[in-house]
């Protein structure tokens, strides 16, 4: 008679819980969007990290469907791919452009900066401190360390008309013992 022993189960399906996890950037895609019916102008970061092999001595606390409390070892994320949600860059308008300009959202972008190194101006404008950051592309950013924080994104409505919340990546910072990883598509080949 056929038996399972789920202890000596290979690759067991284990879903995301929400927690940080130590990850790499592996795929950057941008587009440019009009943000409140064309008042601002910004370019959205859509990032995907894959889970490094460093959280595998990281425990994570989840309920099951039954509503029982249980531990899942960091081990099944290993390699696991996560969206993350976009990140808004909030263009300055030229002259001859008809939207605004929004400072105050460029926070996320504040932060993936940050968590990738990239190099932050400090500016003084009276009173206030401001900071200018860089235009980063996907080269800035494909095999960067980070921690990225996964929770529940937003919702939406499946091809069997079911309400779906996957878990995202909802922010992340700068993972200070990581290192970088080189791009395997990238690398000069040997010849």
């Amino acid at each position: 008679m056929p038996r399972y022993d789920p202890s000596k189960d290979i690759n067991p399906y284990v879903r995301f819980v929400a927690g940080d996890y130590p990850a790499h950037i592996t795929k950057v895609t941008t587009r440019m969007v009009n943000v409140q019916k064309g008042k601002y102008r910004a370019e959205v970061y859509n990032i995907t990290s894959t889970i490094n092999e460093a959280v595998s001595g990281t425990t994570f606390k989840t309920m099951d469907n039954k509503g029982v409390e249980k531990e899942v070892e960091g081990k099944h994320f290993i390699d696991k791919e996560i969206r993350h949600n976009g990140v808004f860059r909030f263009l300055d308008p030229l002259d001859i452009d008809e939207f605004e300009s929004n400072e105050g959202g460029n926070g996320k972008y504040m932060k993936l900066c940050e968590a990738v190194g990239a190099e932050l101006k400090e500016v003084k404008e009276g009173e206030h401190t401001l900071w200018e950051f860089p235009v980063i592309d996907e080269s800035h950013l494909i095999g960067k360390p980070i921690i990225v924080t996964v929770g529940q994104g937003k919702k939406y409505l499946n091809k069997s008309n079911e309400w779906v919340y996957p878990m995202m990546g909802t922010d992340l910072c700068v993972w200070e013992s990581g290192t970088p990883i080189t791009d395997p598509d990238k690398e000069e080949l040997p010849f």
